[in-house]
């Protein structure tokens, strides 16, 4: 809608659309406006009358108000390159009566060749002869905000002016340049204007740059600049010519000496891909004021293709004026047996890049700008052709290349492999690795198909899939992660895929030998801490320290990546299994069994597992009150079941520590006043894992039934047992309920014997400690065994014992080595041993062959006992399941599983 009126020699004019609204208010035509505000711009710089018309009226005035609202049309009439995205406001008086002049303008956000802008707002107040001119705007950066500002004052033909410019976010990039611009007629009569440059300085990445005084003029296609130099210490660029039309070889020359081309890239934000070092050379640019033509000549030390170190680079360059590009020709070298040839251009008029590459062991470090999702730190030798090309911002790869000694971390798994030689495929939107071969640290193999993706070098993602043999699949370290960790090596199949913020692996694994696994169930981060074994209530809770420590936990922002694990474990005896169950002592289970587990975690969530997992053997290192430090032996067929929370899994294991030697005349019982007896020290794990029963009980495996019956009346109630498994645990002896008994044949008080066999204890935890971590090997343990019998050391026996397994865990043997100081004994020296040869993998099928030292219990004929055999043993609940095949019984299992996990899954989801 647009209104006109007229009244009282004052004109008026309303627009009113869907695109903006104006209001334009004066005495003078609305054509001859423009004319208006030229003439009183030339009162304050009076060489605008050679640009645009200008009119002098007396006593003219005119107001003018305009608000934008559709843009679509505005950028159609100033150019589809620019872009404004929200309404605007244009504002101004001016009046020829003193020459006054007053103009506001205000643009929130807009985009100029891809852009982004912000904040910007303009403002300009004449009086007479004088003018004021202050503007500002906000620049995005990358990921930094620059805002600018200019500051001018005219005054008789005269624009003083300073641009100042500072990052928001921080002082990394700030600065100021102040310059004087006049205008004058030279000889002929032609304007000339003349850019005076003041000393100034500004920062970048706290390094301060200074601006030294020089002279720009320009006028009648004839340009000069003389002395213009900016620098910091030794860098610097330095600019001195002439150009005019009427002399042939004018050119300018540019010096630079140690120039950062990141500084350089950052401020003509070009980063779709990042060059690096420090550029010395000359770039003369001949008759800029007709046909351009340009020539460089730059050596760039240290130079970075994508942080990646290429050497020196050796640069010839040159302006094509008829394409309009820059065309590049350079090699770079690290040394004699590498180089890279860099041949293309840069086309200006098309905003795009056309580089080729020619790589002789050119190094691949460049490619952690595109993989660093994926793997960390890539390092080694590229050898083929690639070419970057395209649009500046849809640039694409293609190529192949020859990759050798190439190392590989992925960040999920932690591992570091190495590509001996390879070759590595690049497509648009695609690197692919074709069966290309991967080498741990133990020289083990696995072949890897798959691709990275992105979207013209963007939105970057991938998806892999290794096929593993005795593979290292996962390698992470306590002081890495605080919930689970250790190193596995497998056989099996492993998807990794995802995205740099979603990363997922699943993943089918068959442990080899080597692989360990700890879980700290004593993490606060992770459980609320369960303590095995209580002696002075009947439970503890943690400490309200421990609670605010899972608080904090909870309440801090995870930035990191999601990580997803779906894994399929077939595990095996090759593995271990460590449960720790108090970090501040070590005490922790060590697990070696069998049976397939399926396990889910997610690294800001849950971690869940389902399935049975059967002991083979393991031990149980414990600290009870700080002051008995034991390792129990566990038993063969314990089972751990899981179904989802590890805490919620059901335990049935049994754990033995032996005490050899134990004299039964402590518990006064007549006609065994005089003998001693090897005794087992049980601990029975059920119930739930998260908060297990344990129970104690005692067994003596070399006494008959009628001693060991007697010994059972003797301890009657669950107390009494309790007791006195912890008075052997501590002492290596019974407790006496008659602290006043003396032994007939001329022992020692009892109190004398309890410390003296606490030293012998000591002595003998010592010992096995220092073993312990004198061998540092997963599949053998050694211990010692230092006790003292009735009559304290006079009747002392030391052992050592050792257990372990050989030839992939089918040979198990355990031995016990020593001697006893005794005259009960027909055989004071010790040499039993147990050897078991499994003939199938399961271990259902062994032979077995012992020998055994005889004692006063059995017979003096013959110093030890012999024997061997053939055993089958199996696990079942019904004889149904005894008489199905182990193959039939394990995809049942599995289906329970797969039928419980889908149920819980359910009932989450209702």
């Amino acid at each position: 809608k647009f209104v006109s009126t007229k009244q009282n020699h004052r004109n008026r004019a309303v627009i009113k659309s869907d695109m903006f609204d104006a209001q334009i208010d004066g005495n003078v035509e609305l054509s001859d406006i423009p004319k208006l505000f030229a003439g009183i711009i030339e009162r304050k710089i009076p060489e605008i009358k050679k640009v645009v018309k200008t009119a002098h009226r007396e006593n003219a005035i005119a107001y003018f108000d305009v608000h934008t609202k559709e843009m679509s049309f505005i950028e159609s009439v100033i150019g589809n390159k620019i872009h404004l995205n929200e309404p605007s406001y244009i504002g101004g008086r001016m009046s020829s009566t003193n020459s006054e002049l007053s103009l506001v303008a205000d643009i929130p956000s807009f985009i100029i060749n891809g852009s982004a802008y912000k904040g910007a707002t303009f403002f300009m107040k004449g009086v007479n002869d004088s003018l004021s001119i202050l503007t500002q705007v906000t620049k995005s950066f990358n990921e930094d905000d620059v805002k600018f500002v200019l500051d001018a004052t005219a005054q008789s033909g005269a624009l003083l002016s300073q641009l100042e410019w500072k990052d928001i976010h921080n002082d990394g990039i700030q600065g100021y340049i102040k310059f004087l611009s006049e205008s004058k007629m030279d000889a002929k009569g032609v304007p000339v204007t003349k850019i005076r440059f003041y000393p100034s300085t500004f920062l970048i990445n706290d390094s301060l740059w200074e601006v030294s005084p020089s002279v720009f003029e320009f006028g009648n296609n004839t340009y000069s600049l003389k002395d213009f130099k900016i620098g910091r210490n030794n860098q610097f660029i330095q600019a001195n010519g002439t150009s005019s039309p009427d002399i042939y070889n004018d050119n300018f020359d540019i010096v630079m000496n140690d120039m950062d081309l990141e500084y350089i890239f950052d401020l003509l934000n070009f980063h779709p891909v990042y060059f690096g070092g420090k550029a010395s050379g000359e770039i003369e640019i001949q008759n800029p004021s007709t046909t351009l033509k340009a020539d460089a000549r730059l050596t760039v030390n240290d130079f970075t293709f994508n942080t990646g170190r290429m050497g020196t680079l050796h640069l010839l360059g040159g302006w094509d004026n008829d394409n309009k590009r820059v065309n590049i020709d350079a090699i770079t070298r690290r040394g004699t047996s590498d180089s890279t040839l860099i041949q293309g251009h840069v086309d200006i008029d098309a905003d795009s890049i056309d580089l080729r590459f020619k790589s002789v062991n050119t190094t691949a470090a460049f490619l952690n700008q595109y993989l660093s999702g994926v793997f960390k730190d890539i390092q080694g030798n590229i050898n083929g052709d690639l070419h970057l090309f395209g649009p500046l911002d849809a640039i694409q790869l293609e190529g192949d290349e020859e990759v050798t000694n190439v190392r590989l971390s992925p960040l999920v798994l932690n591992t570091d492999y190495v590509i001996v030689r390879d070759s590595v495929h690049f497509r648009p939107n695609r690197i692919i690795f074709d069966n290309v071969s991967l080498t741990d640290r133990d020289n083990h193999t696995a072949l890897v198909n798959g691709a990275v993706t992105h979207r013209v070098l963007h939105d970057f993602g991938f998806d892999f899939n290794f096929s593993l043999n005795n593979f290292l699949a996962y390698d992470w370290s306590d002081k890495e992660t605080d919930t689970f960790w250790g190193t596995i090596y497998s056989d099996g199949m492993c998807r990794l895929w995802g995205n740099p913020d979603v990363v997922h692996v699943d993943a089918n694994l068959t442990p080899k030998k080597g692989t360990v696994f700890t879980y700290d169930s004593s993490n606060p981060e992770s459980v609320e801490k369960k303590e095995y074994i209580h002696f002075t209530k009947p439970r503890i809770f943690a400490s309200q320290e421990k609670q605010d420590i899972v608080h904090e936990s909870r309440d801090k922002k995870d930035t990191s990546s999601d990580a997803y694990l779906n894994l399929n474990i077939n595990t095996n005896p090759d593995a271990t299994l460590v449960i720790i169950t108090d970090n501040k002592t070590g005490d922790n289970m060590s697990l070696n069994g069998h049976g397939p587990l399926h396990a889910t975690y997610y690294n800001k969530g849950r971690f869940d597992i389902y399935g049975t997992y059967t002991l083979d053997r393991g031990e149980y290192k414990i600290t009870i009150q700080d002051i008995i430090h034991k390792r129990f032996k566990m038993q063969r067929g314990g089972t751990l079941r899981f179904n989802g929370e590890p805490f919620d899994g059901d335990l049935n294991m049994k754990g033995v520590y032996s005490v050899n030697s134990v004299s039964l005349s402590d518990l006064n019982l007549g006609n065994l006043s005089n003998s001693t007896a090897q005794v087992d020290c049980i601990l029975n794990f059920i119930g739930k894992a998260g908060e297990p029963e344990v129970t104690f009980d005692l067994d003596f495996p070399n006494v008959n039934n009628e001693e060991r019956q007697m010994v059972r009346n003797m301890i009657a109630s669950q107390g009494d047992m309790n007791m006195q498994v912890m008075y052997l645990l501590g002492f290596g002896r019974f407790f006496t309920y008659d602290y006043a008994t003396f032994n007939a044949s001329g022992g020692q008080e009892q109190s004398t014997l309890a410390m003296t066999s606490l030293l012998a204890n000591t002595l003998s935890g010592q010992l096995n400690n220092m073993l312990q971590n004198a061998f540092h090997v997963t599949n053998w343990s050694f211990g010692t065994n230092v006790a003292t019998g009735r009559l304290g050391w006079q009747d002392v026996e030391v052992e050592g014992l050792l257990s372990g397994s050989l030839l992939n865990n089918r040979l198990i043997v355990n031995g016990n080595f020593g001697y006893r100081d005794q005259t009960t004994y027909s055989n004071n020296f010790v040499g039993d041993f147990n050897v078991r040869w499994l003939l199938n993998r399961s271990g259902t099928i062994s032979l077995k062959g012992y020998s055994e030292t005889n004692d006063r219990y059995f017979t003096k004929s013959s110093l030890t006992t012999n024997g061997a055999g053939i055993l089958f043993q199996r696990d079942f609940n019904n004889l149904s399941e005894f008489f199905r095949s182990q193959a039939a019984t394990k995809r049942i299992e599995q289906e329970k599983q797969e039928h419980q996990k889908t149920r819980k899954n359910k009932n989450k989801t209702e």
